[in-house]
């Protein structure tokens, strides 16, 4: 048992997920030593990183290296903090290597710019009734931005009235693009039409009329003073607005559909800027104020229609993309306006570069063992196989006394981690990837905490009545009203390019709002390090499909569901797909506690913890469901997640998390 007179000042991080490794990683910056002298160590439960966005690879029969991921991995434009993470740890070990000499583990996994490519196709199936169209949506990129980029410091930035400001001009952009015009130097974020020019009966007014007002209003000393009647001025224009073009836009949005999507784009933009001033939230500053409601219900209250609430655009970004659905039910879509809203304003409206980024191989070799390689070199300890039984609390100091671990073989991974040759492509060379060793002879020790110590609980939601079972009532709270849901996923590897299959896509192209039981289909191309058998069969693109699975969903069903999928099911998608083109195949249901996907349920941001949060003085809590600006489920959240906590266990190192109001 490691004893509580062992060096002081350690800090434990359990969980090796992307919010404690962000939390390691920030606290672990130059000076950790004298903060920490006990050193930091990282226990995980299995032999990799990651949590639900580990990844490992195995052969098959037909492909050698095969990359098999828990689900769907691309990263969005707008996850400013999690690419600064990656960026970070590129950038201390490529010094380390130019000052020190130190010898990287991957010879082509350099810089954060070759593991990502730009990804701004996006297809959307609309059902109409008798039969399902697919139509594409191309989001401008720009070359001259990335997501990795820094910032400009901007205090406003992500804050309400922000986010208002840039929908506000969105819709403005969209209104000039329906009739043919454009607003100098405000590019629409997204091109929803396949046609140049609609005539719309409508005077339209001074291009920036409506955005340019709200800022005026919004920065006047009237707003001061009384901002409740300068709020209301801005009000009035939007609902004079939004009558004026629901009536005008009517006929020529039946007659086309192409018109009908970009109306119902612009519809949800005006409703949801009427819904945050008029419910306070720019007033206030609070997003939480409109918590209670469901998104849906939220527009439509505040004056969207029932069809753009209901379109396949407003399906795959709010609800798709996040599993936003009770117990996994399909019928049953569920997400917080607060989060709904905020996710999506943050997703079309502040990305950089392109909308999306997808991986260039898997999350594993990608984004986990660039960050296990910093901390490794900075001095951080891991211990795998290292799985939590119980979080021992003192009662009337309300602090974590003890840590036990469940008695099991411990695995041990391999460091540096195996690499794989990768012959072209930018990431060709020796690239890392996860492997393991059983080490029999070793079983987990208990911690014994000393009064230095600090504790990061980076484990799921799930698990915390069980490892902590005299929490404080804030944790039994988050515990009981954060849900998770289950996922499923297919790969596939087939041997025919995208186009052979389905006529109307293209590779790299992700597709949403399709039927159960898998609605999002994303084309991967190929991926990195992975080799396959060559002749008329060779593999010539990569499908990965995603779902929610409804609660109690077995193996079995999945397979089934899977075989019957394949069969019909995929027809409307991939008209011209043949059973003979699928060469290899991986499935996986995702329904433990570590791999479930956390949900966003109206009225739950109060119940999720703060990850400075001190209800046991020693432990600080972090994960995607944890208490952030975004507060969903997502790589994004979980990230700043790490980095709140590493505020508070490094005070001397401030850091600056985008979009967070601290």
């Amino acid at each position: 048992m490691e004893s509580a007179d062992s060096p002081p000042g350690r800090l434990i991080v359990l969980g090796g997920g992307i919010a404690s490794l962000s939390a390691a990683f920030y606290a672990s910056a130059p000076g950790h030593e004298s903060v920490f002298p006990g050193g930091i160590h990282v226990y995980e439960m299995t032999e990799m990183l990651g949590g639900k966005g580990a990844s490992r690879r195995s052969d098959s029969h037909f492909v050698k290296n095969r990359i098999e991921e828990h689900g769907l991995h691309v990263w969005f434009g707008s996850y400013d903090n999690a690419f600064s993470l990656l960026a970070s740890c590129h950038a201390y070990l490529e010094g380390e290597a130019q000052t020190n000499g130190y010898q990287r583990w991957s010879s082509s996994l350099r810089d954060i710019e070759d593991g990502f490519r730009p990804s701004s196709r996006i297809g959307l199936m609309d059902y109409d009734g008798a039969s399902w169209l697919p139509w594409v949506a191309d989001f401008p990129e720009d070359s001259t931005t990335r997501p990795w980029d820094e910032r400009a410091l901007d205090e406003k930035f992500g804050s309400p009235s922000d986010l208002v400001t840039r929908a506000l001009r969105l819709a403005e952009a969209f209104l000039y693009s329906l009739a043919g015009r454009s607003i100098a130097g405000v590019k629409p974020r997204s091109v929803f039409l396949d046609i140049e020019d609609v005539p719309i009966p409508i005077q339209l007014p001074p291009a920036t009329w409506i955005s340019d007002t709200f800022d005026r209003l919004l920065s006047s000393p009237e707003t001061a003073t009384a901002g409740a009647e300068a709020i209301g001025k801005v009000l009035e224009i939007l609902a004079r607005v939004s009558t004026e073009l629901r009536n005008r836009l009517d006929e020529p949005v039946r007659r086309h559909s192409s018109l009908r999507r970009g109306w119902q784009l612009v519809d949800v933009l005006l409703a949801a800027v009427r819904g945050l001033i008029n419910d306070g939230v720019v007033s206030m500053g609070d997003f939480s104020l409109i918590d209670e409601f469901d998104l849906r219900a939220w527009l439509v209250f505040h004056g969207a229609s029932e069809e753009s609430v209901s379109s396949s655009l407003l399906k795959v970004l709010a609800y798709d993309l996040p599993f936003a659905y009770a117990a996994g039910a399909a019928e049953e879509p569920l997400i917080s306006a607060a989060v709904g809203v905020y996710g999506l304003f943050r997703l079309l409206l502040t990305y950089r570069g392109a909308v999306m980024w997808k991986l260039n191989a898997g999350m594993g070799e990608i984004v986990f063992a660039p960050i296990y390689e910093a901390l490794v070199r900075r001095g951080v300890e891991f211990h795998f196989g290292h799985e939590v039984q119980e979080i021992h609390l003192d009662g009337r100091e309300h602090r974590a006394t003890k840590i036990s671990f469940k008695q099991r073989a411990s695995l041990i991974a391999k460091m540096p981690l195996a690499v794989v040759s990768v012959q072209t492509g930018p990431l060709a060379g020796e690239l890392p990837y996860w492997t393991s060793t059983l080490d029999e002879g070793k079983v987990p020790d208990d911690i014994d905490l000393g009064r230095h110590d600090m504790v990061v609980y980076g484990l799921p939601v799930g698990t915390i009545l069980r490892v902590i079972p005299s929490a404080p009532k804030r944790w039994q709270d988050c515990a009981h009203k954060v849900k998770t849901v289950s996922t499923a996923c297919i790969q596939l590897w087939l041997n025919a390019p995208v186009q052979h299959y389905a006529p109307w896509a293209s590779p790299d192209i992700t597709v949403g709002g399709y039927t159960e039981p898998f609605d999002t289909w994303s084309d991967m191309h190929t991926l990195a390090g992975e080799r396959y058998q060559p002749g008329a069969g060779a593999v010539r693109s990569v499908a990965y499909f995603c779902n929610v699975a409804p609660d109690g969903y077995t193996n079995a069903q999945l397979k089934e569901e899977v075989r019957t999928f394949l069969g019909a099911g995929i027809a409307a998608m991939w008209p011209a797909y043949r059973p003979e083109m699928a060469v290899d195949c991986f499935l996986k249901l995702n329904d433990d506690a570590s791999s479930r996907y956390t949900l966003s349920v109206p009225g739950t941001l109060h119940a999720r913890l703060s990850p400075r949060d001190d209800s046991i003085r020693n432990v600080r809590p972090v994960g995607d469901w944890t208490r952030t600006s975004i507060s969903a489920g997502c790589v994004e959240s979980a990230v700043i997640s790490g980095m709140l906590a590493a505020t508070q266990l490094r005070p001397d190192r401030p850091l600056t998390i985008y979009g967070e109001r601290l």
